[in-house]
């Protein structure tokens, strides 16, 4: 609310030219630049885009760039128009009279366009493209890219991200999402996605833990194979992390073994490094804890018990705990019997009871 007398006063002082701008100590001035072209790239790096044997790959491959570079974008209707150029593209890789730097940047072109089809259900459905899908992904699933970077591990550990296209990363995410509409192929496959699925590189790595829910109910086994390898033995935080989130989203089919991964999950990282590990070991004592709140599983209910208790678990698994169960305190229908919510509620509220008198 501005008063009369207030907006005169402020009259007064513009006229008398007492009114100072307002302006922010910091601007954000929009970008102005502009993304360089692929012969640009590459020049810059040092390959020469003149001869006449490189000249051919990068005309194919500045149309393909929308395919391999905005995702979000894919539009079938167009892929399926520049087919024959992506089949050209792949044509010309396999000539290989071109430079090995452009070849390697044409096979992550070319594997990110296939991974991006093979996302899209009626493209996999078209025997003839499936076909070619195939071929191309096998094809980068042997690429170079992505070169193995310790520094690059040791930030993935912590958060995952990694640039692309790269080829065997787009293997892995498109051979995984292929089987999810041809799931007859998987016997052909399994070789070569077991491979990507012990890759050098944890990017990689990522992008079958990722999807490996994908194939629980036809490849249960299998499934339960690579959780295992992920959360027992990978040295990756983030890898162990969703293979636990794996074993979490499966648990009724087995509490035992998702007890058994969690647990030692949480002794792996009792002393995490940083934050990816400490982001394990607390989702680890949640599914312990989940498996005791909704399931009432035995050993689960003891285990959580000597862990509040112990003087070396530190408070912030305590409090994350209570954060987790918050809710299911009051989960269910509190005005009349339920006696299926009641006993859930009241495991959820022992442990808050159980913290409470831990800091008490």
């Amino acid at each position: 609310v501005v008063t009369t007398e207030a907006r005169e006063l402020r009259r007064e002082a513009e006229e008398a030219g007492a009114v100072k701008e307002s302006r922010p100590l910091l601007r954000h001035a929009p970008w102005e630049g502009s993304v360089p072209s692929l012969s640009e790239r590459l020049e810059r790096n040092g390959v020469d885009i003149r001869a006449p044997s490189n000249q051919q790959i990068i005309s194919l491959m500045e149309p393909m760039r929308p395919f391999s570079l905005e995702p979000n974008k894919f539009d079938e209707a167009t892929f399926r128009s520049s087919l024959p150029a992506l089949r050209a593209l792949h044509n010309s890789t396999l000539e290989a009279r071109a430079t090995r730097d452009i070849l390697d940047e044409a096979l992550n072109y070319l594997a990110a366009a296939a991974a991006n089809a093979a996302r899209v259900k009626t493209i996999t459905e078209d025997d003839e493209i499936a076909e070619f899908l195939r071929t191309v992904l096998v094809l980068a699933a042997r690429g170079r890219d992505p070169v193995f970077n310790p520094k690059v591990e040791m930030q993935f550990a912590r958060s995952p991200s990694w640039s692309g296209p790269s080829a065997r990363i787009e293997a892995a995410q498109g051979l995984m999402d292929f089987l999810c509409w041809r799931r007859q192929e998987f016997d052909s496959l399994k070789m070569m996605i077991d491979e990507l699925a012990r890759d050098c590189v944890a990017a990689v790595r990522f992008q079958i833990v990722k999807r490996l829910l994908y194939l629980h109910q036809d490849r249960p086994e299998w499934v339960r194979a690579h959780t295992r390898y992920y959360a027992f033995e990978d040295t990756n935080a983030t890898l162990v992390h969703d293979a636990l989130i794996t074993a979490h989203r499966i648990r009724a089919s087995d509490l035992e073994e998702t007890f058994e991964l969690a647990t030692a999950v949480f002794e792996r990282f009792k002393n995490p490094a940083h934050q990816g590990e400490e982001s394990c070991r607390e989702d680890a004592a949640k599914i312990i804890a989940d498996l005791h709140v909704w399931h009432c599983y035995g050993n689960a209910s003891i285990w959580i018990g000597r862990v509040l208790d112990a003087q070396c678990t530190p408070p912030s698994t305590s409090r994350d705990l209570i954060s987790h169960y918050r809710k299911i305190v009051v989960y269910g229908a509190a005005d009349q019997h339920d006696s299926q919510a009641e006993p859930i509620r009241g495991r959820a509220l022992q442990l808050y009871r159980r913290v409470a008198d831990r800091y008490s």
